[in-house]
């Protein structure tokens, strides 16, 4: 008994439609008298059929596919003639790119920023740069305001407040009015 071929496609020479099979080699395509049927799938032979009598609206066409796998040796292929010439030109390879050179650069500032965050001032750093570094803080801090419209826990916050009615305006003369 043959295995079912999976995803093998099918295609309709004469009309330009197609499709494929599924897990179960089983496929549906629309077809006419004289039609030609094509088959094909990785590792298997193609095959063509003539679609030469309908016996109804749903016909059925097994397909047996042939294997068509044909197994090779191993070939490796260098492209030094030796492998001590190919360990000479791996040896002799320079593998500090640009790209590196950036990224320790950028590590290197990375590490100044992470031990000025972290390092208490001591006498030795000057006010200035002291104050620098808290408005830097604080700026960082003003520029990403929080979303609360995003917040779960605001909304949970807000409903509950309607239901206790403590729901209050941070500024009351900005109160909307019926007067209005």
């Amino acid at each position: 008994m043959h295995e079912p071929v999976r995803f093998a496609h099918v295609y309709n020479l004469s009309r330009g439609n197609g499709t494929y099979t599924d897990e179960n080699g089983i496929y549906s395509i629309v077809t006419r008298l004289n039609d030609s049927l094509s088959f094909s799938c990785i590792g298997f032979k193609n095959q063509r059929i003539h679609v030469d009598k309908l016996e109804s609206i749903k016909n059925e066409y097994n397909i047996v596919f042939e294997s068509d796998t044909i197994y090779i040796d191993e070939l490796v292929i260098f492209p030094w003639a030796t492998y001590e010439d190919f360990k000479r030109a791996f040896l002799a390879t320079n593998v500090i790119s640009k790209e590196d050179e950036y990224l320790k650069k950028n590590l290197e500032i990375t590490m100044r920023s992470i031990y000025r965050e972290f390092s208490v001032p001591s006498a030795n750093i000057s006010y200035r740069a002291a104050m620098e570094n808290i408005q830097a803080r604080q700026f960082g801090r003003e520029i990403i305001p929080s979303l609360s419209l995003l917040n779960p826990i605001a909304w949970a916050q807000f409903f509950e407040a309607i239901r206790n009615g403590s729901l209050s305006f941070r500024n009351p003369e900005k109160r909307y009015s019926n007067d209005n």
